[in-house]
């Protein structure tokens, strides 16, 4: 099996469209009022706390991508993971498969390890999943560099970190390299 440790905020969305947002109605400034209708178009909880919000464009990308990777999951690394893990019917009803995500393409989230790195609760998820899921490669897609574990394999598995800029999220280009990295060595 080939795992996606996913990150949310600088991958599925980014600063840029907000941004963009703005510009394109007229605010100024992210004022209260602007904030209000930006949450009520792209959030996906505009009541809750933490406004969860995704690009349609950086999320159409990442399942174009998906989709042509061979049997592939996804593992949430995302700080998200750890308000909606209170609640899973939440998350997986709401805040993956109906903002968009392929169906059935969730297997897990990583452990939350406190005071750890991000690396650490990959390599943590890896180690304990490995070989239940026979797992072959790994990408980790992350705006921030504490989820690179700075190694090319561990336990046996393959892994390559692709860092995002939190002002643009996925691009195509790292989308492009994702999926060489994937099909390398496969005939």
């Amino acid at each position: 099996m080939n795992i996606i440790f996913l990150d949310m905020d600088g991958v599925i969305n980014c600063s840029n469209e907000i941004d963009k947002w703005k510009k394109e109605n007229g605010f100024e400034s992210f004022n209260l009022e602007a904030v209000e209708k930006f949450k009520q178009i792209y959030c996906l909880n505009p009541k809750g706390l933490y406004p969860y919000y995704i690009v349609p464009e950086l999320l159409n990308r990442f399942n174009e991508m998906y989709s042509k990777i061979q049997n592939c999951r996804i593992v949430w690394t995302s700080s998200w993971r750890l308000t909606v893990k209170r609640d899973s019917k939440l998350f997986i009803n709401g805040l993956y498969y109906q903002c968009g995500f392929p169906e059935g393409s969730f297997l897990s989230y990583t452990p939350e390890l406190r005071n750890n790195l991000r690396a650490d609760e990959i390599l943590l998820w890896i180690k304990t999943f490995r070989q239940s899921y026979e797992i072959n490669k790994c990408a980790i897609i992350d705006d921030l560099e504490e989820a690179n574990p700075h190694v090319n394999e561990y336990l046996g598995v393959s892994i390559k970190f692709f860092k995002t800029e939190m002002e643009s999220g996925l691009t195509q280009e790292i989308a492009n390299d994702i999926l060489k990295y994937f099909n390398e060595g496969r005939k």
